[in-house]
């Protein structure tokens, strides 16, 4: 709602601005005027970027809902293919230090047990020379080396669920015939995750569904389902030609 009336009063102050410039030329007392409807603009423009940068719209829960949304499918695919097996789910570097990260990662978790049945490990990814402060993306730098450690730390998983994606390149890392699921692909080329996915090395992917979107559809929490698959559909072996 806030941001909705941000964009009305920056329009409003706007028109109200370019009817006054007009008037002015043959009615010099419309400045004031003209002086309050740039003020009603400024005003539109700080109450949208309040609104929009801190989530009261409604923004930040409707992106909690999506990827809750992934998390049940995720689980609910698993659950399917393999139940009851050990499930680390891997996340990206400090997300749960600071509180809308780690309300995500909550919720996140939540909707995946619920799905798949059983409780899950959640373990931070964790990348050589990754140095935040610096400005570096964990996005950037990951590399299938970095995956292999991973591995090699949780040799007794049976299943990987990344929410990190897969480094940029043609190299797939070697998960050493775990099922692995991504939440995203990441930077990997297509190509390669084609060919990962047939070869059996990536299990499934969450991929765009190509369906055109609707800017004021607002999901429901009480159907993540419903939500998912508005937006994405699950590719594996057997919809390969549905990547996206």
């Amino acid at each position: 709602m806030g941001t909705t009336v941000g964009i009305i009063m920056m329009v409003a102050g706007f028109l109200g601005v370019l009817v006054c410039a007009k008037m002015q030329k043959t009615n010099p007392n419309i400045q004031p005027v003209a002086i309050l409807m740039a003020l009603i603009m400024l005003s539109g423009l700080g109450v949208y970027a309040y609104n929009y940068m801190s989530g009261d719209d409604g923004n930040m829960e409707d992106g909690i809902i999506y990827q809750c949304s992934i998390m049940d499918r995720a689980g609910d695919y698993l659950k399917k293919k393999a139940a009851g097996k050990s499930v680390v789910l891997v996340v990206e570097p400090g997300i749960a230090s600071h509180e809308a990260g780690k309300k995500l990662l909550d919720a996140e978790v939540k909707a995946f047990e619920k799905a798949y049945g059983s409780s899950v490990e959640v373990v931070e990814f964790e990348v050589e020379g990754l140095n935040e402060e610096d400005g570096g993306s964990y996005a950037d730098m990951m590399k299938a080396e970095d995956f292999d450690k991973l591995v090699a730390a949780h040799e007794s998983a049976d299943i990987f669920v990344l929410t990190v994606g897969l480094p940029d390149g043609y190299n797939v890392p070697d998960f050493k015939e775990k099922i692995v699921f991504l939440t995203n692909s990441g930077m990997i080329s297509e190509k390669a995750l084609k060919r990962a996915i047939e070869d059996g090395v990536i299990t499934a992917v969450v991929s765009g569904n190509g369906k055109k979107l609707d800017p004021e559809f607002r999901p429901d929490e009480d159907d993540l389902k419903g939500a998912f698959n508005y937006r994405w559909i699950i590719v594996d072996k057997d919809n390969l030609d549905k990547l996206r």
